[in-house]
């Protein structure tokens, strides 16, 4: 897992998005908690679940926490996935918000262990997840737009 974060770590800092606004990246990451939810394969689950691994890196970035010594929450979450989610992503919001460091690498941390968790019931695991959402963004281009990195097939003409 170490090697995969460190990847992610250098794309974000290749891209410009470890000195972006966090409050984007969040945003960016309760889109991929979403399209999470959304997902109907299994294939396409796995990959969701390490697009949030790939948002959270990034968000931890940019908050100068080590995402590997995230403080991770022990208990067990529960088999309700929406509702796990919107509870983790509350907290990171309410930590934001405060700009509480301490705060939001706990939280960054619970969601990381939820995606570990949540990637065992598709089969699957947090290191594989996180490759497969690397692979898919590593020859990615494009440029920042208001703070946000968007994909070149996404940009509007002429930006």
């Amino acid at each position: 897992m170490k090697e995969i974060i460190k990847q992610i770590e250098n794309w974000a800092i290749e891209k410009g998005l470890h000195e972006a606004d966090s409050f984007r990246q969040f945003a960016k990451h309760v889109e991929e908690g979403a399209e999470y939810l959304l997902a109907e394969s299994n294939t396409q689950k796995i990959l969701e679940l390490g697009d949030n691994v790939v948002t959270l890196t990034i968000l931890a970035l940019q908050n100068d926490i080590d995402v590997l010594n995230a403080s991770c929450r022990a208990e067990q979450f529960g088999r309700d996935t929406r509702k796990d989610i919107s509870i983790v992503n509350g907290s990171i919001a309410e930590a934001l918000c405060k700009k509480d460091k301490l705060s939001l690498e706990f939280s960054i941390g619970e969601f990381f262990n939820l995606i570990a968790i949540k990637s065992g019931t598709h089969n699957s695991n947090i290191d594989e997840c996180a490759e497969l959402a690397y692979n898919k963004i590593a020859s990615r281009t494009g440029k920042m737009v208001d703070g946000v990195f968007v994909k070149s097939e996404d940009l509007p003409e002429g930006v």
